[in-house]
């Protein structure tokens, strides 16, 4: 609490801001009070009597060793013994607290990018050439990609051209053995037809021949025939001859009258 409230002064709405005050302290300074054995030293019951001692009185409240020393500034205002000397509200810490943060902030900032910078000179080379050879790497696993992508192609375009070649190859067989069957069948058949054509011929030659061997005994039989004719002729006439007989028995005995 405030000193003029724990001695039992008058006091205004300054109290609270000396109370926010020693809670920022204790928060930056290990939980410890203002007055108290520094961290990490034991703390004692008299330890605490002393701090709260001088507090009252209005001992200077000493700096926190661990932070910069315009919050140490800060914090020193809001607990200050006398209440003219503090904050006149909390707004005002407020802007003060906000102040210092972005100051901060900006601090951190310009040290991060020093920082940055430092590294990226250090690391240029470096970044490059890690990026080089993970761009060599990503080229390379691109290229062995393609070429399992084109091998893949490949068989597969050979495999096709391969059935292709052995239907075509089948069907030029079949082809072939239609082409094959058809001939043998052409063939037997002009040999079936020839066959006939001879044998038709033979029959009519031999047709023609037994005509022609009947047609020459016919001749040979009628030339047989004549000469016997004309011999008995001859023989009749010689008789007729040897007879003597005149002209009117010759007459007689030719007209066929010699046996009556």
């Amino acid at each position: 609490m405030a000193p003029e409230v724990y001695r039992d002064l008058p006091y205004n709405h300054t109290v609270d801001i000396y109370s926010l005050g020693i809670v920022l302290y204790r928060l930056l300074n290990h939980n410890r009070a203002p007055f108290l054995p520094k961290y990490p030293n034991t703390i004692t019951y008299s330890d605490r009597e002393n701090a709260l001692s001088m507090r009252i009185k209005g001992e200077p409240i000493p700096d926190i060793d661990s932070i910069p020393r315009e919050l140490n500034e800060l914090v020193k205002k809001a607990c200050a013994f006398n209440p003219a000397d503090r904050y006149n509200s909390a707004c005002e810490l407020k802007n003060d607290l906000n102040v210092f943060l972005n100051r901060k902030i900006d601090a951190n900032h310009h040290i991060q990018n020093s920082i940055t910078e430092n590294k990226i000179v250090n690391l240029d080379e470096t970044d490059i050439t890690a990026s080089k050879k993970i761009s060599k790497k990503i080229l390379i696993l691109a290229i062995a990609i393609l070429l399992l992508i084109l091998t893949i192609i490949v068989v597969v375009t050979h495999n096709n051209n391969s059935d292709n070649e052995t239907v075509v190859s089948q069907s030029v067989t079949e082809d072939q053995l239609t082409e094959n069957l058809t001939k043998k069948i052409t063939t037997k058949k002009n040999t079936t037809n020839t066959t006939k054509k001879n044998v038709t011929k033979t029959t009519k030659k031999s047709n023609s021949t037994t005509s022609t061997t009947k047609t020459t005994t016919e001749t040979t039989t009628e030339i047989i025939t004549e000469p016997e004719i004309e011999i008995e002729t001859t023989s009749i006439s010689d008789e007729i001859s040897v007879n003597d007989g005149g002209y009117e028995s010759n007459q007689y005995l030719t007209n066929g009258d010699y046996g009556e």
